[in-house]
């Protein structure tokens, strides 16, 4: 999930929240909880060759964040790089630039990234025989 975290917001203790608030819900059923601390999008300014192979028009002068898990509006950000007038539109754009980024990468840049892949492995595990 997004956590869109506001400056004073814990995303670890939103996290229990969930989690507890899903455990009374679900009792028994494997949970995990997994943000990326900012926004999806950011993890496009994680893979810049990812990012570039769907968004051609951006510079090559264009520097990425050195720190994308700082950036707050990378869909602003990824906008502001590209010309005038072309937007990066989360309904057109997201499948493309998902489809394109390296997990590899992902995983050593992005720590949310990582955290997200363990739990996901984390249920599959539990669940086969």
């Amino acid at each position: 999930m997004d956590f869109d975290s506001k400056d004073h917001e814990c995303p670890y203790e939103e996290a229990e929240k969930l989690l507890s608030r899903a455990q009374q819900l679900r009792p028994g059923w494997p949970i995990k909880i997994a943000f990326i601390i900012k926004e999806y999008e950011s993890l496009f300014l994680y893979d810049e060759q990812a990012t570039r192979t769907v968004f051609t028009d951006i510079p090559k002068k264009e520097e990425f964040p050195k720190y994308p898990a700082q950036v707050r509006g990378a869909k602003e950000r990824l906008s502001a790089m590209r010309p005038r007038g072309k937007a990066c539109k989360e309904t057109i754009h997201q499948e493309k630039i998902t489809a394109q980024l390296n997990l590899n990468l992902l995983r050593e840049r992005c720590k949310d990234f990582a955290h997200m892949e363990r739990a996901v492995l984390h249920l599959i595990e539990s669940h086969i025989p």
